[in-house]
């Protein structure tokens, strides 16, 4: 699959060495994907990229491999907005939302940029935008137990499809509702505090269209299906209209890096 396209970099005109990667223009969301395995010294290096709270979480889980996927997924995306900002990844602060969306506080005087981020089973995805909030997820498709899960979320329409289905293909179909819902969740700020049955998902559409029903005042959201890797759905929700996708693939700072830089 060959969906890598080349950003040039510019150099920073702060004086700070760092490159700077140019902003998405309007109407365009960039899409960075990586791996969350590294070496314990690279793990080491990233987790001194994060803050106070961030290092806090981290050491919340209590399996290994989890708090790296953590550090790795977090410092992953100081070290992107800090290119397209010409920061270090340690200069990125972050403000948070009543329901815990972050953004990049305004004590930073920086572009507006929009962005979210996902991870799951070793692979972290992150989606960077310029007008328009943005939800992004990402699932490995894995067994699970399709028609028990589906009543909970889905509209009567799309259980019925789904129980119409053999069983490859439900659980495919399964993987990209769920992602499409969840990226819209993400997109609105309302994540685990909002019903996904407030979410009216026209799934036969392409793009997908969600309308959303919170507190009186309804909002409608493009829902993009994204192929980054095999085994794995994704989905993009834009405010609005339908973006432009630009596949950017491993972010310019390859963590497979760090440890030569020791």
């Amino acid at each position: 699959m060959n969906r890598q396209t080349q950003v040039s970099e510019v150099q920073s005109p702060t004086g700070s060495g760092l490159d700077r990667l140019p902003l998405p223009p309007p109407g365009e969301v960039h899409l960075w994907w990586t791996s969350l395995q590294v070496s314990c010294t690279a793990r080491l290096h990233l987790e001194r990229m994060l803050d106070v709270e961030e290092r806090r979480r981290a050491q919340s889980f209590y399996f290994p491999h989890h708090r790296t996927s953590f550090v790795v997924a977090h410092a992953t995306l100081r070290l992107l907005l800090g290119r397209y900002l010409s920061i270090a990844p340690q200069d990125v602060v972050f403000a948070y939302g009543v329901h815990g969306k972050p953004a990049l506080a305004e004590s930073l005087r920086a572009p507006r940029l929009r962005f979210n981020m996902s991870h799951s089973a070793g692979l972290a995805c992150y989606a960077i935008g310029a007008d328009g909030e943005v939800g992004v997820d990402v699932e490995q498709v894995r067994p699970v137990d399709v028609l028990d899960i589906a009543p909970q979320f889905f509209s009567a329409t799309e259980v019925a499809l789904l129980r119409s289905l053999p069983a490859e293909p439900r659980r495919q179909r399964f993987f990209l509702l769920w992602t499409a819902l969840e990226a819209v969740l993400k997109a609105t700020g309302g994540g685990l505090t909002m019903d996904p049955r407030q979410i009216g998902l026209e799934s036969q559409s392409k793009p997908m269209v969600a309308t959303v029903a919170d507190g009186g005042q309804v909002s409608r959201w493009a829902v993009q299906r994204l192929d980054l890797v095999p085994d794995y759905r994704a989905a993009l929700a834009t405010e609005g209209r339908a973006k432009r996708l630009r596949y950017l693939g491993r972010p310019p700072v390859p963590t497979a890096d760090l440890d030569r830089r020791q």
